[in-house]
């Protein structure tokens, strides 16, 4: 155990970022920071999940954060090793200067290394939009020379990630094709803007006590080249894979709480709240999120149902 972790954190040292969306319960959201997470149970023909993040959502200029994503899975009727998972991923995220969408067609392949051992390999491709905000009216001088605007261009995201009944890590390599934005016609806003690539990190731990009860321990790291990394540590517990409860703490100063709920078979949401604390709550004094999904990561996990290799349960988390 001891090497995947050193594993992790030494990918994690290697790599610069900028600009991801970084939310606080990763298991809903797992397909979208990674695509190799997509599709990674084989008898799930279908997942799909929405989320909201608000996170200052007290502030006279709230900046607001959604997505959406879904995805099919393929496997071959008779006894297999490889499956496929094929769908799209949808972000928006407003700023109060700019308004930043994404859209993504997705891809993900799952090999059995030996059982319940699962390597997975995925991709988005797709495009990336930048639509500033003029704040200020049809007189500020930066926008005077910004008329339509076609912040536009292609992206992608490679995903790799292993997992286990009890473990993973994974990474994804995101911001590949540019690293400046600007429209189309050479008018820029302002000076050129570095876009430099991301390099997401997750890693997790599952302890099960008992039947209808399991712990998660989990760490995640965004790495930036313009700015500190941020990471997070998070502690889970799911009992009777129907509610899940947790706390973490993100650097350099937020606390946050987390409650996940299976309301009807595979139909689940989580809400989560943060408190910031120290300089930072002047600016952001609090976040909240707030996720629904149809066979979320997490809480349909039961690895005491014994199944064949091909339909193994894996972790999510």
């Amino acid at each position: 155990m001891p090497w995947f972790f050193l594993l992790f954190v030494a990918m994690g040292l290697s790599s610069s970022a900028q600009w991801i969306i970084p939310y606080y319960q990763n298991n809903f959201n797992a397909a979208g920071l990674n695509p190799a997470a997509s599709g990674l149970e084989s008898k799930r023909k279908f997942e799909a999940s929405m989320g909201i993040r608000l996170p200052n959502y007290n502030l006279t200029y709230n900046t607001k954060q959604n997505y959406i994503q879904a995805s099919y899975t393929y496997r071959p009727r008779k006894r297999f090793k490889v499956w496929h998972n094929m769908g799209g991923y949808i972000e928006t995220d407003a700023a109060p200067s700019f308004i930043t969408y994404r859209i993504f067609g997705s891809y993900a392949s799952h090999i059995i290394i030996k059982k319940n051992n699962i390597l997975s390999l995925g991709c988005f491709a797709g495009l990336t939009r930048i639509q500033p905000v003029d704040l200020y009216g049809s007189n500020d001088p930066v926008f005077a020379n910004f008329q339509n605007p076609i912040n536009l261009w292609p992206d992608a995201v490679l995903g790799f990630r292993y997992s286990t009944p009890y473990f993973h890590f994974g990474t994804s390599f995101r911001n590949m094709v540019f690293d400046r934005f600007e429209n189309l016609s050479n008018k820029q806003l302002g000076a050129k803007s570095e876009n430099p690539a991301i390099l997401y990190n997750d890693f997790s731990y599952r302890i099960s006590v008992k039947k209808n009860l399991q712990y998660v321990v989990s760490a995640v790291a965004y790495l930036y080249a313009v700015q500190p990394p941020l990471w997070d540590i998070q502690a889970m517990a799911f009992t009777f894979q129907r509610f899940g409860y947790g706390i973490g703490y993100r650097n350099p100063g937020t606390t946050y709480a987390m409650f996940q709920a299976r309301l009807y078979q595979k139909f689940s949401m989580g809400i989560c709240y943060a408190y910031h604390f120290g300089g930072f709550r002047s600016l952001a004094p609090n976040s909240l999120e707030v996720f629904i999904g149809l066979s979320p990561h997490g809480l349909v996990f039961n690895p005491y149902v014994q199944n064949r290799i091909v339909e193994c349960p894996v972790l999510y988390y």
